[in-house]
């Protein structure tokens, strides 16, 4: 028999397993399903379908004063092409735009504008009298034009933006439907790779009340912490693991 990197992993983590496997051919049962997430995730989207055909917002973008309204001028081909695609797909797709389309078509950001809210900020942002201004042009700088604070285009941070905003919404949804079935325990789920931070190592694949997780949030600091809800930053910039309601009767 032939010794593999992967058969030795296989051996390190259950020999059991290994041997039933190598002797007698009987494989380790099969990780179950999601059925939970993929409701969920049918859900949602039913949800926003029907708010983008009405023009409105989600109710948690008002909570949190955003007002996001789901895009409605995409044609029945192009939904066609995204519809059943996960998170991960989406997401792999749009960073394949930024690359294809590294600079945004010309006149697509009028620069008179955008220059004299860069002007205000430069000439304003050590003015206490006039901080609110200077974070109100920060923010149109941000949202209306796709700049930071020197007018430079923010594709360059797309990337990152693009991860963040759906993991975080992703957080703020799984919280909120996690209280309206009445869930109070979630599970750290998701891979670890070389550079995985130690709050993640230690956290991952298992399971907390949701006072738990915040109580360890607050007692602990680590090297790329986020401020914010821990159900929303998770392990901070770029984390990849998620908390996913569960139920420890269930004895998934």
């Amino acid at each position: 028999m032939k010794i593999s990197r992967s058969k030795w992993d296989s051996f390190i983590k259950c020999p059991l397993c290994f041997y039933l496997l190598e002797k007698h051919q009987i494989k380790s049962p099969d990780t179950p399903g999601h059925p939970i997430n993929s409701r969920v995730d049918a859900l949602l989207k039913d949800e926003f379908d029907e708010l983008r055909a009405k023009g409105k917002p989600h109710p948690i973008f008002k909570e949190y004063n955003l007002n996001f309204v789901p895009y409605n001028g995409l044609d029945s081909e192009t939904l066609k092409k995204y519809t059943g695609q996960s998170f991960e797909e989406l997401y792999e797709s749009f960073n394949t735009f930024i690359l294809d389309n590294p600079t945004p078509p010309e006149g697509f950001f009028p620069e008179e504008p955008l220059n004299e809210l860069v002007d205000f900020i430069n000439e304003n942002k050590f003015d206490n009298a006039k901080r609110v201004e200077v974070e109100e042009a920060v923010r149109k700088l941000h949202t209306q034009y796709a700049s930071d604070r020197a007018g430079n285009n923010l594709r360059r941070y797309a990337s990152q933006i693009a991860h963040d905003s759906v993991m975080q919404f992703h957080g703020q949804f799984t919280i909120k439907k996690a209280k309206d079935s009445g869930l109070n325990h979630f599970r750290y789920t998701g891979t670890l790779v070389r550079d995985s931070r130690p709050f993640c190592r230690n956290m991952v694949n298992k399971t907390f009340t949701e006072t738990e997780v915040r109580d360890i949030w607050n007692s602990r600091s680590w090297a790329g912490k986020s401020t914010g809800d821990p159900f929303i930053v998770r392990g901070g910039y770029r984390c990849r693991h998620t908390w996913i309601p569960t139920n420890p009767e269930w004895n998934i």
